[in-house]
């Protein structure tokens, strides 16, 4: 664990081989399912691109990992930097992203959509689930009734706040 944690503070140093050093043990760690969980918390506090890159290259099967910590990271309250590397993912793809909709963080995402007053975070969540759409050739009724659910409230949500804002 520590050399995780270690290797990810190496990961943001200005030498470029100690860098790429620290890249490329953590990419190891990551495709034998370790330290995913800390990347993903590391990125969500520092948005980190060196993060980012090496946890766009997760694939199967430890995707479940990923996604569970992704739902951590909603219940501390970090829900920008959850749409930001969610809406990153869908853009490169892998194999799994028909998952993220069955996967109980598409559940947070969706119910944070429609209890927040926020309205960047609500649309952040509604472009996500626009973003993922094409990627999900079915969804189950329930699914389809909470993202139709999110965009009425979405919408509900900007009135409100144009109405205010006028």
């Amino acid at each position: 664990m520590t050399d995780i944690h270690k290797q990810i503070n190496l990961l943001e140093s200005r030498d470029s081989k100690v860098s790429d050093d620290a890249r490329q043990a953590l990419s190891l760690q990551i495709n034998l399912g370790n330290g995913i969980s800390q990347l993903v918390h590391y990125y969500g506090r520092t948005h980190s691109n060196r993060a980012l890159d090496l946890l766009s290259k997760i694939r199967e099967p430890h995707d479940k990992t990923f996604l569970d910590s992704l739902s951590d990271t909603i219940k501390e309250r970090r829900i920008m930097a959850t749409l930001d590397l969610l809406g990153q993912i869908v853009q490169t793809a892998p194999s799994w992203t028909p998952k993220i909709a069955l996967h109980p963080v598409f559940k947070a995402i969706l119910q944070h959509s429609v209890a927040t007053k926020e309205l960047d975070e609500c649309i952040g969540g509604l472009l996500f689930v626009t973003a993922l759409l094409p990627h999900c050739s079915s969804l189950p009724l329930d699914v389809l009734n909470a993202i139709f659910h999110a965009f009425t409230e979405g919408c509900q949500t900007y009135r409100i706040k144009v109405r205010n804002f006028a």
